[in-house]
């Protein structure tokens, strides 16, 4: 549209909303280490447009986008809102998100049926094939789920 403003990369700001994130240690099981996503991200008006990629080698508990991003009331929205003014960025009144999910061959995610014996809520790991992309859009004020 004429007139529409250039859209503004959020890659960092969303890097940081995820920065607390732990995954599961491919190298020692049992064990977290922070978790390791292909990102790409923009806003243009009020739309933020994210790219989650799940990368090949790298382990996560699940493929589920929205344990990684739950933008949910609250927490997520303000996470995102207040990584936005770290970055000198004032958010609009209200945000949506058009997420884009992609999972790599060979990124590693819990095998629910395999436990790792003694260690309660732990599984073995398993490479994934790769999946058609998941795209969901979110709206603040709205459920995400």
């Amino acid at each position: 549209m004429p007139g529409e403003a250039m859209p503004i990369d959020l890659t960092d700001v969303i890097v940081r909303v995820l920065a607390q994130n732990r995954s599961p240690d491919p190298r020692r099981l049992g064990e977290k280490i922070p978790s390791h996503y292909g990102i790409a991200a923009s806003l243009q008006g009020d739309i933020v447009r994210v790219d989650l990629r799940f990368v090949n080698h790298s382990a996560y508990c699940c493929m589920e986008p929205m344990c990684h991003l739950p933008m949910r009331e609250g927490k997520r929205w303000r996470s995102l809102r207040e990584s936005m003014a770290e970055g000198g960025l004032q958010p609009p009144d209200r945000l949506r998100m058009e997420l884009r999910v992609v999972v790599e061959e060979g990124a590693l995610f819990f095998d629910w049926t395999k436990p790792i014996p003694g260690r309660l809520g732990w599984y073995r790991l398993k490479a994934a094939k790769p999946l058609a992309e998941i795209r969901l859009v979110l709206e603040e004020g709205k459920r995400a789920d």
